[in-house]
């Protein structure tokens, strides 16, 4: 079998350059790290992304994967990340994950749309060869309007001799609506049931259908039909059909926005370390409206030279029905370079044309070895958008530097001295000009085994000139932690935080009590409680000071983890 995808199109534009590369690189048996770029320069719509990526396996039964993009898109700028951690151990099967992308994360290619975050726990359980026990939990929140819905799914399933599967189960959800608005049914409670075979003769093929019935409401309910076929050469075949009285997912079963989809399409290895695809969507709902896209692209890894490794990838959505604006191509390519045990460096650019916006982002950045004990570390991300739309430019760029020292020791003391610079601006109608200085220090003391202690400072100088306004202003940030293991698995940690801000003038304070569960050895889920908190956008960093639950993921690395990992800043 063979697969061809080509597309042309005449805009009646002067020539520009389209590129992008991407760079995958393996440190060691535990660490995979990868950054991408793409950069689009058509006069007529300019558009960029950069994203990086780092995957951990600290033993054979554990996977964390961590991503974080950034985007220019009509003068707006957008941000996105993703931690995902998965485990199977024997007959326990659990992944943990969450994703978040910013109000200007306008993506296709994401698996979230923009200003949206979203978080859950799964587990399957495998009580004999038969019989499988599944739960789930899921956290969703439209970041723009306050919306957010929380579900959770409890299932058994029990697979037949021949091939055939039955499964059953119960979801139950709530729903908080966004301000100003009142909802009729914000609770869900449901019966769903599914049934898939393998197709006789066709062992790399098989068919699933599945119902899903509010236990209150007979007009809450949904219907889908699908398909999925391994080919010969890792080629793969799959489509879906799904009607569905829903909007966004099955844990909102509601009558009034029935709707339905259809997607299929072929993924292919075309040559080694690339492949192509090619899918179809369409989307349908009981009010008339319909959109319909193609989507085809290619992705490939490059073995330059040993220690020099580059990827690139390309995608083009053309829309067949609804709006034009939905319409993009993407491209990008990145670099990494790691011939020099004392160095490593990477590079990455992506671009993305849109109808009506055009968008290029770019990251750099070094990792030098000074001494046993100390490593340079520098990134720079730029990102930027131009809008047809509002003829205005939008920039957005961080530059970041520092000085990591590591305790040559097991116990001791870790730190790290950083500089950030950060730009913002946009002279559109937003009309955003806004520069920020910012220094920290944070450290580890572990006199212990079992204890260690954390304090960091953080420090902010910002100006912004917005709106025909010229301001200045100061901000100061002290947190300390400590945390202390009670047993093999499990710790607990309490946490205090103090932000002044101008000249001291004013304080806000946090405070919050948290405890930790090992999944696997130096890999900690833990799950807190703040109850003060305040909000702070340049200084947070990876805390959480906002008052409420939390969840966080911790991960210690030994020597070899961290040789070359390039983005340790957070």
């Amino acid at each position: 079998m063979s697969v061809r995808i080509s597309y042309e199109v005449d805009q009646g534009a002067p020539q520009f350059w389209v590129g992008g590369v991407a760079a995958q690189y393996k440190l060691n048996k535990a660490v995979e790290i990868g950054a991408s770029y793409v950069n689009d320069q058509n006069p007529i719509a300019k558009q960029g992304l950069t994203s990086v990526n780092a995957t951990v396996k600290p033993d054979d039964k554990t996977t964390v994967i961590v991503e974080a993009a950034q985007m220019n898109k009509q003068l707006r700028d957008g941000s996105a990340a993703r931690i995902e951690a998965t485990r199977v151990d024997g007959k326990l099967e659990s992944r943990l994950y969450a994703v978040r992308t910013s109000e200007f994360f306008d993506n296709q290619s994401a698996i979230l749309p923009k200003g949206r975050m979203e978080a859950g726990l799964r587990a399957s359980y495998k009580l004999t060869e038969q019989v499988r026990l599944d739960a789930e939990a899921l956290h969703t929140e439209d970041l723009v309007t306050g919306a957010a819905r929380d579900g959770v799914q409890l299932g058994a399933g029990y697979a037949f001799k021949n091939g055939v599967r039955v499964e059953g189960g119960v979801r139950h959800s709530k729903e908080t609506a966004a301000e100003g608005t009142t909802l009729v049914q914000p609770d869900l409670t449901s019966v769903r049931a599914k049934v898939s075979s393998q197709i006789p003769g066709l062992p790399q093929a098989s068919v699933s259908l599945e119902a899903e019935q509010d236990i209150k409401d007979s007009g809450r309910r949904m219907v889908a039909l699908g398909g999925d076929s391994r080919l010969a050469g890792g080629s793969r075949l799959y489509g879906r059909h799904e009607l569905i009285s829903s909007l966004g997912s099955n844990y909102a079963l509601n009558e009034g926005q029935e709707r339905n989809a259809t997607v299929f399409g072929m993924d292919s290895e075309y040559m080694k370390d690339g492949r192509a695809f090619s899918e179809y969507r369409a989307r349908g709902s009981a009010i008339g409206s319909k959109e319909a896209e193609a989507a085809m692209g290619l992705r490939n890894l490059w073995t330059i030279a040993d220690g020099v490794r580059a990827s690139t990838s390309f995608e083009r959505v053309r829309v067949l029905s609804g709006p034009a604006t939905n319409e993009s191509i993407a491209a990008a390519g990145a670099i990494d370079i790691t011939r020099n045990p004392l160095w490593r460096g990477n590079a990455r650019l992506e671009v993305r044309h849109g109808e009506d916006s055009d968008a290029v982002l770019n990251t750099l950045g070094l990792a030098y070895k000074l001494t046993k004990e100390f490593t340079f570390l520098g990134k720079n991300t730029y990102a930027a958008n131009r809008s047809r739309t509002t003829d205005s430019k939008r920039v957005n760029e961080l530059l970041q530097s520092g000085v990591a020292y590591r305790a040559p020791g097991t116990l001791g003391l870790n730190a790290l001295a950083k500089y950030e610079f950060k730009l913002e601006s946009d002279n559109g109608p937003a009309d955003l000009k806004r520069a920020v200085h910012a220094v920290s220090v944070a450290g580890n003391w572990q006199p212990t085994t079992d204890t260690v202690f954390s304090g960091r400072y953080a420090g902010k100088l910002v100006r912004d000139r917005s709106s025909g306004l010229d301001t200045r202003g100061t901000a100061h940030l002290l947190a300390a932690r400590v945390t202390h293991e009670i047993g093999r698995d499990w710790d607990v940690g309490a946490v205090g935080q103090v932000l002044f801000n101008g000249e001291g003038s004013g304080r806000q304070y946090g405070l919050g009590l948290e405890a930790g569960y090992q999944l696997q050895k130096n890999m900690w889920v833990s799950a807190g409680y703040n109850f003060l908190g305040f909000k702070e956008r340049d200084l947070a960093g990876a805390d959480a000071t906002s008052k409420g639950v939390y969840l966080r993921l911790r991960m210690k690395f030994d020597e070899r983890a961290l040789e070359g990992m390039m983005n340790a800043f957070n």
